[in-house]
C-alpha cells in the first residue's frame, strides 16, 4: 500500500507537455504530450487537460500541481525570443487552473535538473544520458509534483 499523497505534476510546453504522478518517491504514471503541427491552441489545451483529467480520475490523485509561467527574459544570446512556445503554454495553465480551481501553482526553479540517478529510471532515457531528449519535461514534471506536496506541508503546518 502506498503511503502519502498521490499527486499529478504537470510541465506546461508550448511544445511538449510532461505529466507524472507520484506517490511519495513512487511513479504511479507518465504521460509526455507533443503538440502536432496541426493542433489548434483550444485542442492543444483540451488534449493536456483531459489527460490529466484521466491521471486523476485513475489514480485518485489528490493534488494537481502545475509549474506557472514567468515573464521571459527577452534578449537571450543577443536576439529578440520567440514567446510563441510560452503563449502556448500559458494556454495549458489556464485550461488546467479552469478544470482544477484548487490546483497549486509552483514556481519555475530548475525542475528536472538534478542528477539522473535521483529520478525514477523510466523516466530518464538514453537520449537524456547523452544530454538531449524529451523525458526532461517528465522529470521536471516529477519535481513539480514534490514541490507542490511540500507547498502544501508548508501551508498547513502555518495554518496549525
Amino acid at each position: 500500500m502506498l503511503e502519502g499523497m498521490v499527486i499529478v505534476g504537470v510541465d506546461p510546453g508550448g511544445q511538449d507537455t510532461g505529466i507524472v504522478v507520484r506517490c511519495g518517491d513512487t511513479l504511479l504514471d507518465a504521460s509526455l504530450l507533443r503538440r502536432g503541427t496541426d493542433d489548434t491552441l483550444g485542442a492543444w489545451v483540451r488534449g493536456c487537460v483531459n489527460t490529466v483529467e484521466r491521471l486523476v480520475k485513475s489514480t485518485q490523485a489528490s493534488l494537481v500541481a502545475v509549474e506557472s509561467i514567468v515573464q521571459p527574459s527577452w534578449h537571450v544570446r543577443e536576439r529578440v525570443i520567440s514567446i510563441d512556445g510560452l503563449l502556448w503554454a500559458q494556454a495549458v495553465v489556464g485550461g488546467l487552473l479552469v478544470a482544477f480551481p484548487d490546483a497549486i501553482l509552483v514556481p519555475p526553479n530548475g525542475h528536472g535538473a538534478a542528477p539522473l540517478r535521483t529520478y525514477p529510471s523510466v523516466i530518464v532515457g538514453a537520449n537524456e544520458r547523452r544530454g538531449c531528449g524529451k523525458a526532461r519535461h517528465l522529470r521536471s514534471a516529477w519535481d513539480i509534483a514534490a514541490s507542490g506536496e511540500r507547498m502544501v506541508e508548508l501551508a498547513q503546518r502555518g495554518a496549525s
